[in-house]
């Protein structure tokens, strides 16, 4: 994944945000509210503003236009201080007991296979950096443990129709994301052993989402990892 601050949000009022205020108690229903920029839709049309993405269907909303989620490619926001720090949102599918819909932050894109990570809900601060609101997971045990928020990550191959989790995000507090992540992306990206076997040798991990995705090829055969 590229070198991006993300802030991350509980969302329980025994969670502390990163610069130490409470939160709220309620979870988001609106995964996206006013935040200024463009609707890339389905028929080529770009409208840009200030976009929410409200209510249980997940609606879009710019310039008192509404569109169905499956009519939208993708949206992209940002603060308008710094254009230069965008997110891209795009719908996708995954499985939990049953198929659900969901905006999902597209973080890395390869030939075959692409990154997101899921959140409650997405904004920008003051500084163009991401903030993330997540489920919270207990971690620990006993008296130890506590309420942590998480934020999954999801590999999609080309091809595939659902998004698949490999793993969580490292946020303060959660232990042994790296571990879990390489077990997640190996056991997914398994029509691929050399970069399997690189994945492990080499220790990758969170940090090497992009160079994971961008090195992913299924058609490898007997061809070497190249690497720069």
């Amino acid at each position: 994944m590229k070198l991006i601050k993300i802030v991350f949000i509980g969302i329980f009022f025994s969670l502390l945000s990163s610069c130490g205020s409470a939160l709220s108690t309620v979870l988001p229903l609106d995964a996206l509210i006013q935040q200024q920029g463009k609707v890339f839709l389905k028929n080529e049309k770009v409208v840009e503003g200030a976009v929410s993405i409200v209510g249980p269907k997940r609606i879009v909303k710019v310039n008192n236009q509404a569109f169905s989620p499956i009519s939208v490619e993708k949206v992209v926001f940002y603060n308008p201080k710094h254009p230069e720090k965008y997110y891209t949102l795009r719908w996708r599918t995954f499985k939990f007991i049953k198929k659900q819909n969901v905006w999902v932050w597209h973080i890395s894109s390869g030939q075959y296979v692409d990154a997101f990570v899921w959140s409650r809900n997405y904004r920008v601060d003051e500084n163009g950096d991401i903030k993330l609101v997540g489920i919270a997971t207990r971690s620990g045990y006993g008296a130890a443990s506590k309420n942590l928020p998480t934020f999954y990550i999801y590999f999609q191959k080309k091809n595939d129709e659902l998004l698949q989790n490999v793993g969580m995000l490292k946020t303060p507090g959660v232990i042994g994301a790296n571990p879990a992540f390489r077990r997640g992306v190996r056991k997914y990206l398994k029509d691929d052993p050399k970069l399997c076997e690189y994945i492990k040798q080499h220790k990758l991990g969170l940090d090497n989402v992009d160079e994971i995705v961008g090195l992913y090829d299924p058609n490898r055969g007997n061809k070497p990892i190249k690497t720069n």
